[in-house]
């Protein structure tokens, strides 16, 4: 049964995270739930591009989908983002 789980940045347009679970693989969105709305949440969309660079077509015209990343069954997923947050930690991040 999927899973889905909307994590808010706060800002204005309602920007977030969503983390989503569909059969045994978990994934990350950039996602909107605008504040003034219904409580619907928007995946953020992208064109993706061939090796050329140059943005991919079906039937002439551009193929459209969620930018998604990957992470992996639970136990990849939770030991992913145990790598992401002892990153932040650190006292020494080069920005």
């Amino acid at each position: 049964m999927p899973f889905e789980k909307f994590f808010s940045l706060d800002t204005e347009w309602g920007d977030g995270v969503l983390l989503e679970q569909y059969n045994d693989t978990f994934s990350l969105y950039a996602a909107r739930k605008p504040t003034n709305g219904d409580g619907t949440i928007y995946k953020e969309w992208v064109i993706p591009q061939d090796r050329k660079r140059e943005p991919k077509k079906k039937d002439g015209k551009y193929i459209s989908i969620p930018q998604k990343v990957s992470l992996g069954n639970v136990k990849q997923a939770t030991a992913i983002l145990k790598q992401f947050i002892a990153f932040l930690e650190q006292d020494d991040i080069p920005y």
